[in-house]
């Protein structure tokens, strides 16, 4: 038997015993456990039962995960910062609602599933579910037009300047301790659709060794290097990297 994907589920939670609670364990048994059960292990945020911190695994899943399930319902606002940081990632993510939730203006014209909140409603939601799963091509990115091919970020186009540049920074990042090259490897594959996606921004690497890294980030418009520190910690945390120091310049 061929080994399960993963299939992470962005959700609002709710309180246990909440009318929340109740809608989202409805929609995950009666309509995504049975469409997709077979294929993948299908886990819920509120059921990760793993130490330590729940932000750190939850980011993981969303990094990691063959597959996310987005449940926009309510536009919950940590629903609605994770499925931005997949979005960055740039892997496939389904997203459904209840009818009558209106997306933000930038998601409007992602392809959306709104569901019924009734017998009826969840069974179509299940037949959709199994419909766009069997669709997905996995061997190809999932990329938004906006997120650059990595070869395309990474060439240092005049050193790291591109033509539209107004605002660069130089920056050197020092691990608490030795790192393995893989931990640098995903720190590069999330920071690079991370940046264009949010800043327009491309990210040239010069150096990349156990002792840290050093890169330039080209920006069409001027940022705070404290908004730009905040960033990278938020990325260097993803990938699990422990860091000692930050320069920016």
């Amino acid at each position: 038997m061929a080994e399960k994907k993963t299939c992470f589920i962005i959700t609002p939670i709710g309180e246990e015993g909440s009318e929340t609670r109740k809608h989202i364990d409805g929609v995950i048994k009666g309509a995504v456990d049975p469409a997709l059960e077979n294929k993948y292990d299908i886990i819920p945020p509120h059921e990760i039962n793993q130490i330590g911190s729940v932000t750190d695994d939850v980011l993981n899943y969303i990094l990691t995960s063959d597959l996310v399930v987005a449940n926009l319902t309510g536009l919950n606002p940590n629903v609605m910062y994770e499925l931005g940081y997949r979005h960055c990632v740039g892997k496939p993510v389904i997203a459904i609602a209840e009818k009558g939730t209106k997306p933000p203006f930038d998601i409007q014209n992602d392809r959306t599933f709104y569901y019924e909140y009734s017998v009826e409603g969840i069974a179509k939601l299940r037949e959709q579910l199994v419909e766009v799963e069997g669709n997905i091509e996995f061997d190809k990115p999932q990329k938004s037009e906006m997120i650059p091919d990595k070869t395309h970020s990474v060439a240092a186009k005049s050193a790291g300047y591109s033509s539209n540049t107004k605002a660069t920074y130089r920056v050197y990042i020092e691990p608490k301790a030795y790192t393995a090259s893989s931990s640098w490897n995903k720190f590069e594959e999330i920071i690079i659709p991370y940046f264009y996606k949010r800043y327009f921004a491309d990210v040239s690497f010069f150096r990349n060794d156990e002792y840290g890294i050093l890169f330039v980030i080209s920006s069409p418009k001027y940022h705070p290097i404290k908004e730009i520190k905040n960033e990278i910690e938020c990325v260097a945390k993803a990938a699990y990297l422990q860091i000692f120091s930050i320069s920016i310049s």
